[in-house]
């Protein structure tokens, strides 16, 4: 009896805390504007925080690992894997593609890392199975797909090159995968190509971890507007799509067995004084599916949106700071009581309480944490 009860007690004390995992630039970046951006980051940070207060402490970083800007968990939690944002990878270029056993004291250990196929990949999906995962090449504006085989060994599975361009010659003058979403039944996989204002939804082979070549469907959102991120509702009767030239954030109804996508609402992130303030990066849904959060980082502020779950509608509720400049990246806990934005050019990350009456979030502590560009919570 009593070793079942220290069982117990072990499993509330590990629910007590979140982690963070925070990918950072380290070495020099090209930057979607042709500039190049030399980041200050460290690798991996990792940091606990307690569920019910937010409080958020540093536990330890990984090193092994070079301008991680996007992570994702395995469904079994046990292994961590991460794009690593480069154009020159063993002499070719490309990108790289990393995996990390996760260990009893939520430290990482590199587990391997390969060519993610393309230049530049800022974002990856894991499909639900855990045996598929995508990974979006921002530079050379292709898609590949790994098959996951398990104690993080993974391999290439398939290359698919996208096309197209758009009027903004400098931003749109080719093809720039920059999100890839795979549906909740795993049937499809959805990939915003800012290059040329489309998002391909691909029919998803789970025995091969390959999508069908030709798109079920393509989505065309206005020209010059720039879809960048994605999140889709827990029934999966809408997708988000933050539309990062326009500054605007698209609400699409989303047929799961077809994969058509329809846009009924499009909704300005901020009111834009200044043509060049537009700008739309990352988002989140709340856990309760009642908010949106979005980051647009040329003002450097988060709005809210309360979202009507009936009808996927978005209602402008809040415009907040930042505290920090360019937050590209954001995250919300699991309990949804704690949001956490990062600002990349300023070196710190910015967490705030979030009131679930209302929605309204409020700062409640600013970290230094070295280019942090993407934060996730598990």
């Amino acid at each position: 009896m009593d070793q079942d009860r220290s069982k117990v007690d072990m499993r509330n004390k590990k629910e007590d805390k979140f982690k963070i995992y925070i990918g950072t630039y380290n070495e020099p970046i090209m930057t979607g504007d042709g500039s190049v951006f030399r980041g200050k980051g460290r690798g991996i940070e990792i940091y606990s925080m307690d569920v019910e207060s937010g409080t958020v402490t540093h536990l330890s970083r990984n090193r092994e690992t070079s301008n991680t800007s996007w992570i994702e968990c395995s469904a079994d939690g046990k292994t961590l894997y991460a794009v690593n944002e480069l154009d020159e990878f063993e002499g070719k270029e490309t990108g790289a593609v990393s995996s990390y056993l996760i260990e009893e004291d939520r430290s990482l250990k590199l587990c391997r890392t390969l060519s993610s196929g393309g230049r530049a990949p800022c974002h990856l999906g894991i499909s639900p199975d855990g045996r598929g995962m995508a990974v979006a090449n921002y530079s050379s504006g292709n898609l590949v797909l790994y098959r996951l085989k398990g104690d993080g060994m993974f391999e290439q599975s398939q290359q698919i090159e996208l096309e197209g361009k758009g009027p903004d010659s400098i931003r749109q003058a080719g093809p720039h995968a920059h999100c890839v979403l795979f549906d909740r039944t795993g049937s499809h996989l959805l990939v915003t190509n800012l290059g040329d204002d489309t998002i391909h939804v691909f029919t998803y082979k789970k025995d091969e971890s390959k999508i069908e070549e030709e798109p079920a469907f393509v989505y065309h959102s206005k020209p010059g507007s720039g879809p960048r991120s994605m999140a889709l509702s827990s029934d999966e009767k809408y997708l988000y799509v933050t539309n990062e030239l326009e500054g605007s954030v698209s609400t699409l109804s989303y047929q799961k067995t077809s994969g058509w996508l329809t846009c009924i609402q499009n909704s300005p992130v901020n009111e834009w004084k200044n043509e060049g303030d537009r700008d739309a990066a990352g988002l989140v849904l709340s856990p309760d599916g009642q908010n949106l959060y979005v980051t647009t980082r040329n003002i450097n502020r988060l709005t809210g949106f309360h979202r009507a779950p009936q009808t996927g509608l978005l209602k402008y509720i809040q415009s907040i700071k930042t505290d920090g400049v360019n937050p590209r990246s954001l995250a919300i806990a699991p309990n949804g009581k704690w949001l956490v934005v990062g600002n990349q050019d300023t070196d710190n990350i910015t967490i705030y309480k979030r009131d679930s009456e209302d929605g309204n979030l409020h700062v409640t502590e600013k970290l230094q944490v070295n280019t942090p560009v993407c934060v996730r919570i598990f």
